[in-house]
């Protein structure tokens, strides 16, 4: 079987949706998984030889026709992470799923007709959304092989981190305000910020904080690796569209067996023993008080950072991905 996967863009979610499937599926029997990627697209051609094609996030015009002109011979199957039509207007990533874009995702789906999701919140809302489509759940993939750490030499210092992209900013500056306020002036902790810096830590010494710009999707494990982060923080806004997303931020700390403060609401609070919890308001006084409890009891820290690795490791690619190549069996099979 030949499974070709066609990014929607080059982030985080093609990296986890396509670059790391198609990596582990190469290796199993009778597979070949290939990827293109803007500008490639259809010029590729490898695309060309696939029984099965992934989309993921697309919505290129050019993509489109080729698939209804070559819908006899392949199998196309649409792909997404979250809910898009969840998202609300005032959130930071609405302007780049404006209705427009929306209207254009859902004439894919249909033409489709099969569609993959990665998170049960997405599955649920889409199976209303789209009653005409065929609708899978495909588990998440760890790549272990990447979670390589670098153990710093003071291991007396903590280290406070957030790493996200843009649809995390609102709520992690938030946040921030508690973080500045623990560690304010106190020699032994630092705060880590990947991909984005809030007004509040740019005011702390220099000494107690660190920022790293965003790095492109080949290097991003090799880099939260590197930054041998303590504590991790995973914020999240309490609005209906964070019910559709993954837990892909949690699988990112437990890999790296970094123990996580997290918001207790969907998807995270469908395993709730995971992290240790700050309640869906949200609250600086409760955010405060969680990370000074996770600063002050090493203990409490190993605890977490234990259990989300075991949780994490449930979710080896090496193992889970034949899940998906039953999947894609399962759809050809139904559609020959």
């Amino acid at each position: 079987m030949h499974i070709h996967y066609i990014t929607g863009s080059i982030d985080g979610c093609s990296l986890v949706q396509c670059y790391i499937p198609a990596k582990y599926l190469s290796r199993l029997p009778d597979v070949k998984a290939t990827i293109s990627s803007y500008p490639e697209y259809i010029e590729d051609p490898d695309l060309h030889k696939a029984d099965l094609v992934v989309l993921q996030r697309q919505i290129k015009n050019s993509v489109f026709q080729y698939m209804k002109k070559n819908k006899s011979n392949q199998l196309f199957i649409y792909d997404l992470d979250d809910d898009l039509w969840a998202i609300p207007p005032d959130f930071p990533t609405k302007p780049l799923w404006p209705d427009k874009k929306l209207g254009i995702v859902k004439i894919f789906i249909e033409e489709c007709g099969i569609l993959t999701v990665h998170s049960e919140g997405a599955y649920k809302n889409l199976k209303e959304r789209f009653p005409g489509a065929k609708i899978y759940l495909l588990p998440p993939l760890v790549d272990f092989e990447r979670a390589v750490s670098k153990r710093r030499p003071n291991r007396s210092e903590i280290r406070v981190g957030w790493q996200g992209s843009s649809s995390h900013m609102k709520i992690a500056e938030h946040v921030a305000h508690a973080v500045v306020q623990v560690i304010r002036g106190d020699p032994d902790i630092r705060t880590v910020w990947l991909g984005f810096l809030p007004t509040p830590v740019k005011r702390l010494p220099w000494w107690q904080w660190e920022y790293y710009d965003w790095v492109d999707i080949d290097h991003f494990y090799e880099v939260l690796g590197a930054l041998d982060i303590d504590i991790g923080l995973a914020p999240l806004p309490s609005i209906p569209f964070t019910a559709t997303r993954t837990i892909r931020k949690l699988l990112d700390y437990g890999m790296f067996k970094i123990p996580v403060i997290a918001t207790d609401i969907k998807p995270f609070s469908s395993y709730p023993d995971l992290y240790y919890p700050v309640d869906a308001s949200n609250k600086l006084n409760k955010w405060r008080r969680a990370i000074i409890d996770m600063v002050e009891n090493k203990d409490l820290r190993e605890e977490y950072a234990e259990r989300l690795y075991t949780f994490t490791k449930k979710y080896d690619a090496k193992e889970r991905v034949k899940e998906w190549l039953d999947v894609y069996k399962e759809i050809l099979a139904l559609c020959s």
